[in-house]
């Protein structure tokens, strides 16, 4: 946690960094088309409604990227409770993974 409070010194800039963080990385891809990330989940006080956020990263037959569920959206709608997560190289769903708690 240390790591990403790094340069927060006010105790506001500090909250604002918690809350969750999710890393995805691929390699083997092959690396003439566009990587796409879809991260979907379901937070403490959305219900059953699913959030998304996508990534859209340059071609390339590796990488690492992160999504962040922190500040506000965080302290308003709670923890997360299920997620998905959709690696596309091109068009072409190349792995899925997702949490327990994810129907």
């Amino acid at each position: 946690m240390n790591k990403r409070l790094y340069g927060a010194v006010t105790e506001k800039a500090r909250e604002l960094r918690k809350g969750h963080f999710y890393a995805v990385s691929w390699r083997e891809l092959s690396g003439n088309r566009p990587v796409k990330i879809v991260f979907e989940y379901r937070q403490q006080s959305t219900g059953a409604r699913i959030k998304k956020m996508t990534r859209v990263l340059p071609p390339s037959p590796e990488g690492r990227t992160e999504f962040q569920i922190t500040g506000s959206d965080y302290y308003q709608n709670g923890r997360v409770l299920a997620w998905r997560m959709t690696l596309l190289d091109g068009s072409e769903v190349i792995s899925r993974k997702q949490s327990f708690l994810w129907e």
